[in-house]
């Protein structure tokens, strides 16, 4: 990589070319030297080939006409006259020497060269009445050019291209190939003219549609007026074809593999940098691309070589590479390159508190994902050997975790809140941790109401209300919590704790039936009880009430307006007869018809009959009756059940029978004849004639307005009234003004029955939470009871929550208790979770526990949340004089919760955070905090270019899915940077190269590692630590080249106490060893299988 293979080719190339022999050897000649001069001619080459390159790639041409190249006469490539008389553009033809088939000099470039004295041919004959004619001559026909292919990968070949001019002399020509799609068809004689011809794999890839040519259809009823181009490459033999990045071709089943052993030449030249990264087999392909006999055939090559290299011998793979290769290292050229110095530096950053939280949870998800995979049972396998999908289900975690430790905010790119600064992160751990706390307590209550009720189901009640005391205790612990941290209000981030409400009406009320049995239950009495029971209820069906106490009283003031609307809005439809009588007197229907025609059109709603006036009155009028029809029924409806409170104890029947329609389980199909029912008819009905698709389709309805309800586009109906109304406003000249009044009030009573509609399905709505409240607190009072017969029968093993079957009682209680243990645990680490984060927030500063000094500029965190100081952490992982290792135990000593040593957290405070990197340049400001990492590398970009204006930097990451975050926040720090993924790669280059104030390009590893010349550059920041040494080395390759003028720097940041630490190490330390499942499995701290794994926090 770097070593001037570039220069190395184009030297060949021009040392020998077709026809001409080897170059005479020519002796030292001695002669004065024009330093200036040398400079000057540097720098002007340079400037000028990468102008020209730049041109050379930016021009495109119409690929669908230069694809259609040839004709059958002059009349089909005519093009059509102008409107100016005898101004026809006459092309210049071209005809076969062959088969007379006529063709463009433009399309076909035979304008581009001097070919008065060349015979013309059209390569593969299309019609079949002369491919016996002919034949002979196109297989004999073969192009043998002078001219050098050189294949390379799209985004060096302006490199290719830049070197040349920079290098050869003005008489040389060379020609981009970008293939038929871009450029058309370029003839075979043409090309022949060109003395290099760069071309890149993906046009090859293209090139495989274009192998034969499109054969003609004379079967169809229009016979077509040209032919499609078949590709050139494969009409000539080339003197030479130069593959770099030979290792494209690796694969001898990629459509440019086989495009590559189609391709016709003398010499075959493979050029690469890039290790072998697979096997050894990879080397098939550049062999069997270079022909080489007997061993491109497969069979040999496996036999022959392979095989002996396997079983140990080496002697006959080694004897065949070193007749055909040519290697060079930095270790043979160094002293010719005259590189400037290469140096590298190692960033170690620290978590912050929050992100230390984070980091801790996303690993141990990650590592429950690993943990249960099939294929860990056998440890040594290479993951490079394992199948794409198993791969792809280790290495995601892994990918996870890594990508979280740069960008902490992407575990919330779902969430609705904006999650990008340490606060806010605060802020969205503290509600995770408020919402598992929160399950923990409703599973709690639920063991504890599940035992209770299994010890009454046993007749014990004094048991069960043993069970009931703990539940209320563990509300009473949840509301000291709150206390504590000082938690108020309830929709904050840093809100109360709360118990489910279900919960409490069901303890409660249970514990009211246990007292009037006369079973004591300590910790409260029966006022008490009656007392929290009914401000359960209150809470759970307060909102509730409030809505639909809110809808009846709007209900009851508007029906008085919303009847005598509705009263006088029957026949306020007439003033449309009367003006189509105008319009139709004056002569202007056509206007009206049409504009209606556009607006229904427009609405989607073709199948509406707009032939005439007279039609689309009779429409209006009958969906106006409808709808007025359908209105007074909703209104009386909407009465009825406004009159019914049935939130009053006389209207109880109502609400029953309203529970029993919606929310009772019955086998057949429910029948929907309550009030409620009755409503939402009525309503569905009104809205599918206000707005279009409404919920079902009625008798007289068209078709198009059926469909879902709910879409706010109004129906056909008022579309033709507004339209209408819109157009005879335009076309009156101040009379009749009247009817022009009578038509608003029809468009106002339209909006009037739609806020009738919106009350009347708030009213609904509102009634029907209400009956499903009370049907949920009915429905959590239930107790346990042991199934019938019957109901085994029909539900078999997935009984209802509720049912029990007799026997299994003992197996129930002791596997509730196990449960009820686990959330207790689960429990008390969220507890001291928040109790952390909740002195993060106050800044407090806390005692450690051992030797009770207050804990200032670090601290020990354990996974529990405790934390110690750091002389006392040493103290205690120091055991005989031995340090324990990261698989060592150590117990809280606080909570007495075991933990490795591997989980803790070392966290440093704010103030002790500020002092800089020796790299960085003090106060450099930053518009704002996104992480540790994502911070420091903002300070050293921007440190670089603060010591050295000149310099520019390449920003690797081997994670695609944090370039665009990492954008956004080079964006916001005013960096200018251009991005390797954007569209226009040659241009992005082009920029930074050439733009002095493009200080950074921002690149992928497996995209921008490879091939690249970009020495414009001398420092190098990977976003994080790369588990691939090749790839790593590749990056580096990019500036450590033949070129470079500038001290080179390679920046590493790695975060302490995270994977990345260990990714680095085995980089730094163990280059020779391949990664590994168990390399994985270690990575992620899983051990072995007697590890006790922490639980999810």
């Amino acid at each position: 990589m770097g070593l001037g293979k570039t220069l190395e080719v184009i030297g060949l190339i021009l040392s020998h070319q077709r026809g001409k022999g080897l170059p005479p050897i020519v002796g030292d000649l001695i002669r004065e030297v024009d330093t200036v001069k040398i400079i000057v001619g540097e720098l002007i080459s340079t400037v000028v080939a990468a102008t020209d390159g730049y041109s050379a790639l930016q021009d495109k041409v119409n690929s669908r006409y230069r694809r259609m190249f040839c004709y059958d006469n002059l009349e089909s490539m005519n093009p059509k006259r102008s409107k100016s008389k005898n101004n026809v553009l006459k092309p210049l033809t071209i005809t076969c020497t062959t088969c007379s088939t006529i063709c463009s000099q433009e399309r076909v470039y035979w304008d581009r060269f001097r070919s008065h004295n060349i015979p013309f041919y059209v390569r593969n004959v299309f019609t079949i009445k002369y491919v016996a004619t002919v034949s002979n001559i196109l297989k004999e026909k073969v192009y043998p050019v002078k001219g050098t292919l050189i294949i390379a990968p799209s985004t060096i070949c302006h490199q290719w291209y830049e070197e040349l001019k920079r290098h050869i002399r003005d008489d040389i020509k060379i020609d981009m190939y970008r293939g038929l799609i871009n450029d058309g068809y370029k003839h075979p004689e043409y090309l022949a003219t060109q003395d290099v011809v760069i071309c890149s794999f993906e046009t090859l890839r293209q090139e495989v549609y274009f192998v034969e040519a499109r054969p003609r259809l004379d079967s169809l009823r229009y016979g077509k007026r040209h032919h499609i181009a078949p590709t050139p490459l494969l009409a000539m033999e080339w003197w030479r074809i130069c593959i770099d990045e030979a290792q494209m071709v690796e694969s001898t089943s990629s459509s440019v593999a086989l495009m590559c052993d189609g391709l016709k030449a003398v010499n075959r030249w493979c050029i690469t940098g890039t290790p072998i990264t697979n096997s050894l087999q990879d080397l098939y392909g550049l062999v069997r691309f270079l022909g080489i006999q007997p061993f491109w055939n497969e069979c040999w090559w496996r036999n022959a070589l392979m095989k002996p290299y396997q079983n140990g011998d080496g002697k006959p793979i080694f004897d065949l590479f070193s007749k055909i290769m040519w290697r060079n290292t930095k270790k043979t050229v160094c002293d010719q390159m005259l590189s400037p110095s290469k140096s590298s530096n190692l960033t170690v950053l620290r978590f912050t508190p929050i992100e230390e939280q984070f980091y801790r949870a996303t690993l141990s998800n990650c590592r429950l994902k690993v943990r249960y995979m099939p294929y860990l049972h056998n440890l040594n396998t290479p993951i490079s050997s394992l199948h794409g999908k198993d791969f792809e289900k280790l290495m995601e975690p892994l990918q996870v975790l890594r990508k979280f430790i740069v960008f902490p905010s992407l575990r919330f790119q779902e969430s609705k809140a904006s999650v990008n600064t340490e606060d806010s992160l605060q802020e969205e751990l503290f509600r995770i941790s408020t919402q598992q706390a929160e399950v923990h307590q409703r599973n709690i209550l639920m063991y504890y109401c599940g035992l209770a009720g299994l010890e009454w189901l046993c007749e014990n009640e004094a048991n069960a209300a043993k069970y009931y005391s703990g539940a209320i205790s563990a509300m009473k612990e949840l509301d000291q919590m709150n206390n504590k941290l000082g938690l108020k209000g309830s929709r904050c981030a840093y809100r109360q704790l709360r118990s489910d409400r279900l919960q409490q009406i069901h303890i409660f009320s249970a514990i009211l039936d246990l007292q009037k049995g006369g079973v004591e239950v300590r910790g409260i009495n029966q006022n008490e009880a009656e007392a929290q029971l009914n401000l359960a209820f209150t809470g759970y069906t307060e909102q509730t009430v409030s809505n639909l106490t809110q809808s009846y009283v709007a209900v009851n003031e508007s029906f008085l307006k919303y009847q005598a609307t509705l009263s006088k809005v029957k026949s306020s439809i007439g003033w449309l007869c009367e003006a189509i009588s105008l319009v139709n007197s004056a002569g202007q229907q056509h206007l009206f018809i049409d504009a209606i025609r556009t607006a229904i059109e427009n609405n989607g709603m073709p199948n509406i009959p707009a032939s005439n006036l007279l039609g689309l009155n009779l429409y209006v009028v009958r969906r106006w009756d409808e709808l007025i029809e359908c209105a007074q029924k909703v209104l009386s409806e909407t009465k009825k059940i406004a009159k019914n409170n049935i939130m009053e104890k006389k209207w109880t029947v109502i609400l029953e029978a309203i529970i029993t329609c919606h929310f009772s389980p019955s086998d057949g199909k429910s029948s929907k004849n309550c009030s409620l029912c009755m409503c939402n008819k009525q309503i569905s009905q009104l809205e599918s004639l206000l707005f279009i698709r409404g919920s079902k389709t009625l008798k007289g309805q068209d078709v198009d307005e059926a469909g879902t309800a709910g879409e706010q586009k109004i129906s056909s109906l008022e579309i033709i009234i507004r339209a209408f109304l819109g157009t005879f406003v335009r076309m009156q000249k101040g009379v009749q003004c009247d009817l022009v009044g009578l038509g608003k009030e029809t468009v106002a009573q339209l909006e009037e029955l739609k806020t009738l509609l919106a009350l009347s399905k708030r009213l609904y709505a509102s009634a029907n939470e209400y009956a499903a409240k009370i049907d949920e607190v009915r429905q959590c009072k239930l107790r346990l009871q042991y199934a019938t017969m019957d109901e085994i029968t029909k539900y078999g093993l997935r009984l209802p929550i509720n049912l029990i079957i007799r026997g299994t009682e003992n197996n129930k209680r002791q596997t509730d208790l196990n449960a009820l243990e686990l959330e207790k645990l689960k429990q008390s680490r969220c507890f001291a979770k928040l109790r952390y984060l909740s002195n993060l927030r106050s800044q407090q500063t806390h005692d450690c526990p051992i030797c009770l000094t207050t804990v200032r500029n670090a601290w020990i965190v354990y996974p529990c949340a405790h934390c110690v100081c750091v002389s006392c952490f040493n103290r205690l992982t120091r055991r005989n004089g031995a340090i324990l290792r990261n698989d060592g135990l150590l117990v809280c000593v606080v909570c007495r919760a075991t933990t490795y040593i591997s989980q803790i957290s070392y966290v440093q405070s704010k103030a002790s955070e500020k002092c800089t990197h020796l790299l960085d340049v003090p106060n450099v400001q930053l518009k704002r905090s996104v992480s540790v990492k994502v911070d420091a590398i903002i300070r050293r970009i921007k440190s670089i270019r603060l010591r050295d204006p000149t310099s520019k930097t390449l920003l690797f990451t081997s994670l695609s899915m944090l370039i665009n975050p990492l954008c956004s926040v080079l964006s916001e720090n005013n960096i200018n940077f251009r991005n390797f993924l954007r569209t226009n790669r040659q241009k992005i280059l082009a920029d930074f190269r050439l733009k002095p104030e493009i200080e950074l390009l921002v690149m992928p590893m497996s995209s921008g590692a490879r091939g690249l010349n970009l020495t414009a550059a001398n420092n190098i920041i990977f976003v994080e630590p790369q588990m691939d040494i090749s790839q790593i080395a590749q990056a580096i390759g990019r500036i450590d080249r033949i070129g470079q003028k500038k001290a080179m720097m390679v920046h590493h940041f790695v975060v302490y106490g995270s994977i990345e630490e260990q990714i680095y190490y085995k980089y730094s330390q163990d280059q020779d060893k391949d990664w590994t499942v168990q390399s994985i499995v270690h990575l992620l701290g899983l051990m072995g299988n007697n590890e006790e794994l922490m639980c999810e926090e």
